[in-house]
């Protein structure tokens, strides 16, 4: 038999958990992987609102990311063996849990290298008249001049 295999849901963590070699490095992979969501609101540090939708390198960081999970997702659904597609699979598990963390730990320095490029080369009009409306500067003249 193939053994014991998870819900689908959780193959993409259990792929992680099988890709570390120790038994408890790979634990605290596993539980870093579901709780590093936790982290993201202050991971993203980019200025610009609207997601992806105004922002290409996150973007295809984003679709990165997608694939990966789902190729870790493939990968924890895979019978452990040794042979040699077995060991294929345990590297490609391992170079996919690289990547999954990866998207993480640069979303900080890509997120504000992405913001410098969007604004140095001018921002879309809709995406300028965002800002112009957020400005709290703006915001403040306003409040002064109703005194």
């Amino acid at each position: 038999g193939r053994g014991l295999v998870p819900e689908w849901y959780f193959l993409p963590f259990y792929a992680i958990l099988r890709s570390v070699p120790d038994l408890v490095g790979g634990v605290v992979a596993m539980g870093l992987s579901v709780m590093i969501f936790a982290a993201m609101p202050f991971m993203d540090r980019s200025g610009i609102p609207g997601g992806a939708h105004y922002r290409p390198i996150y973007r295809v960081m984003f679709i990165v990311f997608i694939v990966d999970v789902f190729l870790l997702g493939w990968i924890g659904s895979q019978p452990v063996g040794s042979s040699a597609r077995s060991i294929d699979i345990l590297w490609t598990g391992r170079i996919a849990t690289m990547v999954y963390f990866a998207t993480f730990l640069l979303l900080p320095f890509i997120s504000k290298m992405e913001e410098r490029w969007m604004r140095k080369r001018g921002l879309p009009p809709a995406l300028q008249a965002l800002f112009d409306h957020r400005d709290p500067r703006k915001d403040w003249h306003h409040q002064e001049a109703a005194k």
